[in-house]
């Protein structure tokens, strides 16, 4: 493995060449197979407008389940919302409030929402941003997690970020 990793980067194995090769070996180790995801990511968006003249963009949208959660003698429940969760309907309850702080904490960051409504379930709802770079969109997905657990957790409710919790 070594012997066939140092030829695909021009070196051999040999008298003299040892601490050299291993030297270049771990550059080139850190260069190209340990990029992290970031980097690499940011190289591919480069690479593609520079060879191909190409630039992308990537939908963000996040679903949860909003939940409250355990205590010592109940498991988690998913909070009661309207049974339409395709409709405005779906809108009309409780949590509404926490869904609008959601969204103004992410505007207010400077994340342009796109739209917010409920999903196919009971308590179930998406957020969905505009499209951006791919890097950007891959910040703001983290940003928009993290909004959506941190607003949830301050109004005593748990939010899952897996369209079937239970």
């Amino acid at each position: 493995m070594l012997g066939a990793l140092l030829k695909s980067v021009g070196l051999r194995r040999g008298r003299g060449t040892g601490g050299v090769s291993i030297i270049l070996l771990i550059k080139y180790c850190s260069l190209i197979c340990f990029a992290g995801p970031r980097s690499r990511l940011q190289e591919l968006q480069q690479t593609a407008k520079s060879k191909h003249d190409l630039e992308f963009l990537m939908g963000v949208e996040v679903e949860f389940q909003l939940m409250k959660p355990a205590t010592e003698s109940t498991p988690a429940q998913q909070v009661q919302t309207s049974s339409h969760p395709y409709s405005t309907a779906s809108l009309r309850n409780a949590y509404l409030p926490v869904l609008e702080e959601i969204v103004s904490s992410l505007v207010k960051a400077g994340v342009q929402i796109r739209q917010f409504h409920g999903e196919g379930a009971r308590g179930f709802f998406e957020i969905t941003g505009e499209p951006l770079a791919p890097l950007e969109a891959a910040d703001t997905l983290v940003f928009m997690q993290e909004t959506i657990r941190s607003v949830c957790s301050n109004r005593g409710l748990h939010a899952t970020l897996f369209p079937k919790p239970l």
